[in-house]
């Protein structure tokens, strides 16, 4: 239940996580998946409602949910964003002012958990109409993914193509022109966050984490 500083803002302010403490997400089987998954939603149900309580949402044009075994590059992710402003193809095009949320995974045309990301129009239907979504949807048999993506589309928010904005190991999407999927790429290579997307997932040791985040400064520099 402590507060933990976790960074510090550009202009010094700290960054502190908050503590919702109530039911604990499980790890179980789902249907259709040979694969156990983490049955998280009831969690992020409550961050989804401190989120709308807050207000936060409302003053920033893009919501951004990112897993802690991601490395996360922000100032790219926002320089990418700012490129799909003026681009010339519908499904890429983006305005905050629209209702849109960007899948992320080709192989599945998915909202991949590692890096969420919905519009501020997306946010004002999400974040007051997620508790309608619970009462409708099967959301309890889901990860937080499945059912962000599926109350997202229920609520009517549209999806635009973020295909350039994360590598997953667990999208099996041919990375670059390799022929294979960018966790084949991993085991084969190591560490490797060199093409300058803003997010890469999973990485789960710090050893791991600093050598992505090396290896992409490297990239922008």
């Amino acid at each position: 239940g402590d507060t933990l500083t976790i960074g510090f803002l550009p202009d010094g302010a700290p960054v502190r996580t908050v503590a919702i403490p109530g039911e604990k997400a499980w790890l179980g089987p789902v249907s259709g998946s040979p694969l156990n998954v983490w049955h998280n939603t009831v969690v992020f149900a409550r961050a989804y409602a401190w989120i709308r309580d807050s207000g936060l949402a409302e003053k920033h044009d893009w919501t951004v949910k990112v897993d802690p075994d991601t490395v996360f590059l922000p100032g790219i992710l926002q320089r990418q964003i700012h490129a799909m402003y003026s681009s010339s193809r519908y499904m890429e095009k983006l305005d905050p002012t629209v209702p849109v949320y960007l899948v992320n995974c080709k192989q599945w045309y998915s909202l991949q958990g590692p890096l969420e990301m919905f519009s501020r129009a997306a946010a004002a239907k999400f974040f007051s109409g997620f508790e309608n979504c619970q009462a409708t949807l099967n959301w309890r048999d889901w990860g937080e993914d499945w059912f962000m993506q599926h109350c997202l589309d229920h609520l009517g928010v549209q999806e635009r193509e973020g295909f350039n904005l994360l590598n997953d190991g667990y999208c099996q999407s041919e990375y670059g022109h390799t022929g294979h999927d960018y966790n084949e790429e991993v085991k084969m290579h190591g560490t490797t966050c060199v093409d300058g997307k803003p997010a890469y997932h999973p990485y789960k040791t710090t050893v791991a984490l600093r050598t992505c985040i090396l290896q992409a400064a490297a990239v922008r520099s």
